[in-house]
């Protein structure tokens, strides 16, 4: 069984004792909302997740982290993961947290281009905030990570980002080549079909958008997790570009989102250093 497609690349079977951190991530969020400013669902696009969520820094015009969530393309939400705000201190940056549709509501290339829509519409909005909307530093867990870098790496260069609306980003515990998604049960909602592997599988394609990179992954993932990040790890060294590569010991993939509790946990770090970018 653990040798299998269905357990290297199934979480929650990985992790039997997964709702605990779920619960825990649910507990923190609640109280960062309820002990930092924040604004709350705020329109990006015209569907119901098409909302974000701002914990504005303590100055104006400062630089801006934005958040992807994970949950396999086809659940949990934005307001899981508010927690991740504490991973900055408000002195130096705005933090959003990004919602949006699921599958098999909508497809895993319509969530692409949804979280594209909302990192442009940052930029187009951020005097209303009064944040800085350019040269963001982007953070992703899990399919969080894989949207994240989907938009670094398109397959057709015409969907690129904007130059200069990404500085950084922080991969945490993404998958990168889909290849084994149609083969697990997760696909019945989120129905990759396999014709569709190749555009949507960021190691497949060269950066378009040539920041530097950090690409994290528990140590206790199963070996197929951890190979996707370390395979992508090599594919950015090979075109050239500034990515370094942390596994770190002890760590599932749910209890790595702990590294981003507070400013002094070890992937916030690597975020606060990316934002030196921005």
């Amino acid at each position: 069984m653990i040798d299998s497609i269905e357990y290297q690349f199934s979480p929650r079977l990985a992790v039997p004792d997964f709702e605990n951190y779920l619960q825990e991530e649910n507990r923190l969020s609640a109280l960062t909302r309820s002990e930092r400013p924040c604004l709350l669902d705020i329109a990006y696009g015209d569907t119901p997740r098409s909302r974000l969520d701002l914990f504005p820094a303590t100055q104006d015009n400062l630089p801006t982290m934005v958040f992807v969530h994970g949950g396999y393309w086809r659940g949990r939400a934005k307001d899981e993961f508010s927690f991740v705000a504490n991973a900055i201190d408000p002195r130096l940056a705005n933090v959003i947290v990004l919602g949006f549709e699921l599958c098999p509501a909508v497809t895993v290339a319509d969530i692409v281009r949804q979280i594209r829509q909302g990192l442009l519409w940052i930029k187009a909005n951020a005097t209303r905030y009064a944040l800085r909307g350019d040269r963001l530093a982007l953070c992703g867990q899990s399919a969080g990570a894989h949207l994240i870098a989907a938009l670094l790496a398109p397959a057709n260069a015409d969907d690129r980002l904007p130059p200069e609306l990404v500085a950084y980003a922080c991969l945490v515990s993404g998958i990168y080549d889909l290849a084994p998604v149609p083969q697990i049960t997760v696909n019945q909602d989120i129905r990759l079909k396999p014709e569709e592997v190749h555009a949507l599988s960021p190691m497949r394609h060269p950066l378009q958008t040539r920041v530097p990179i950090d690409i994290v992954v528990g140590g206790s993932e199963t070996p197929g997790w951890i190979a996707q990040s370390a395979d992508l790890y090599r594919t950015i060294e090979e075109q050239g570009v500034t990515c370094h590569y942390h596994e770190r010991p002890g760590l599932n993939h749910f209890s790595i989102l702990m590294d981003l509790r507070g400013p002094d946990d070890y992937t916030a770090r690597l975020v606060q250093q990316g934002l030196a970018h921005t």
